[in-house]
């Protein structure tokens, strides 16, 4: 399950994120900048490497990014306005970022990898 969420979010940032670049707002409700495009440009690529080259790690990116997208919630939620002055902070992108959060949250810690080291080094990753 971790690593389905891994491709389908990946791919689902790398997207939205380029998406971003081109076009403000993104599906008629997130305004982006070009910060906030690039972060979820790099969030997405970094969960498709992850998932694709170093396996043994899914569980515990996914942890990270999940505690990172809470702590980016929960910042948005008690000071409205831009994060660090490159994320803006709209009700929409915080409802996201708590999303992204649980996802990520739920999916490494329950998800598990399923491959251990050895069996990740037998194969050639």
């Amino acid at each position: 399950m971790a690593r389905t969420i891994s491709y389908v979010f990946g791919a689902i940032l790398a997207i939205v994120g380029v998406w971003g670049l081109v076009t403000t707002p993104v599906l008629g409700i997130f305004d982006t900048t070009t910060a906030h495009s690039l972060v979820h440009i790099v969030t997405g690529l970094v969960l498709l490497a992850v998932v694709a080259w170093w396996p043994m790690y899914n569980s515990m990116v996914l942890k990270i990014f999940g505690v990172i997208y809470a702590i980016v919630a929960i910042w948005g939620f008690v000071i409205p306005g831009e994060i660090l002055g490159i994320i803006d902070n709209t009700l929409m992108d915080n409802i996201l970022h708590v999303v992204l959060a649980v996802v990520f949250l739920w999916a490494g810690f329950m998800g598990g990898n399923k491959m251990s080291m050895s069996s990740s080094m037998s194969s050639g990753m």
